[in-house]
């Protein structure tokens, strides 16, 4: 018998990420770029940048998912070396995908660490479509992981990234996203999927950090029906609930009034999450773990902001 809020195995393979019905609900969307997002590097996407020319500007190294015609076969003829053609109107655009591995991501039916996995591939694989590129972080994690990824092959490698995660990471949240300000050279559009239940005094700082590098940051806060609905989810009676970070936690009777107390101080702590996004410019979006994936995609991401 299953514990309460207690998920189902994590996926196994990379097809068990992206449902048929998301595929499908991926068709025609982009990464939506509110800021100019010019990195250090060239790139693929066409520079919203006036003025520029289409004369040649460099090559890089052919990846698997790169267009075929923007081979330069005479430097393969030469040097047997495939290369794609860059121009110097054409800009490298980064989306940074930052997934919060600790262990407290494991709680919920559906899982948060679950959820927030097939969050993040559909925007990789959207954004790898597109010609972006991706980096791929774990925040939370013993130590640093990170992925980065380039051209439409990329997908399977960030599915295997993402099933490789642990979700056992007992790190310091906020101090990782302070971190992944550092680490992401120029501009870039960061889109963090973490439940966000740290103490309160530590993510705005965090967040502001963050933004303050001129990064285009979306913060979606994952949490599951268990969280938000705990007698309207099966949990009544005697509990002890257990931190699954730090394995303490109180005994609690859980009746109607406790239930109001908790949901009253859950409520405060996501709104302060949500103003303290909107002073430092991140936009926050609040994701329910049952909430169809494909529904997510086509609207309530596009109306935020994080697709087109």
């Amino acid at each position: 018998m299953s514990r309460w809020g207690e998920s189902p195995p994590r996926p196994a393979s990379v097809d068990a990420l992206l449902d048929p019905a998301v595929a499908a609900a991926l068709v025609g969307l982009d990464i939506e770029s509110r800021k100019l997002l010019a990195s250090p590097r060239h790139g693929e996407r066409r520079s919203t940048r006036r003025g520029t020319s289409v004369e040649f500007a460099d090559f890089r190294p052919y990846t698997a998912g790169d267009d075929l015609r923007r081979i330069d076969w005479n430097v393969y003829a030469r040097l047997d070396a495939l290369v794609i053609k860059l121009f110097q109107d054409e800009e490298d655009l980064l989306t940074v995908l930052a997934v919060d591995d600790s262990a407290s991501m494991r709680f919920g039916t559906p899982c948060k660490h679950t959820t927030a996995s097939k969050i993040a591939f559909a925007l990789g694989v959207t954004a790898l479509g597109a010609g972006h590129r991706v980096q791929a972080h774990a925040l939370g994690a013993e130590g640093a992981v990170s992925q980065t990824l380039r051209g439409r092959g990329g997908a399977g490698q960030l599915g295997k990234w993402l099933i490789d995660l642990s979700a056992d990471g007992r790190g310091d949240l906020a101090m990782d996203l302070k971190a992944l300000s550092g680490a992401v050279r120029g501009r870039a559009k960061i889109i963090v999927l973490t439940d966000a239940l740290v103490p309160s005094d530590a993510m705005p700082a965090a967040m502001s950090t963050l933004a303050s590098r001129g990064h285009d940051v979306h913060l979606l806060q994952v949490l599951s029906p268990q969280e938000l609905q705990p007698l309207a989810t099966g949990l009544s009676g005697d509990h002890r609930l257990v931190d699954a970070e730090t394995g303490e936690g109180p005994a609690v009777s859980m009746t109607a009034s406790i239930e109001a107390e908790y949901r009253a101080r859950l409520n405060a702590h996501v709104e302060m999450i949500d103003a303290a996004a909107h002073r430092c410019g991140v936009r926050p979006l609040l994701v329910r773990t049952d909430e169809p994936l494909e529904d997510l995609l086509r609207s309530r991401l596009r109306q935020g902001g994080v697709l087109r």
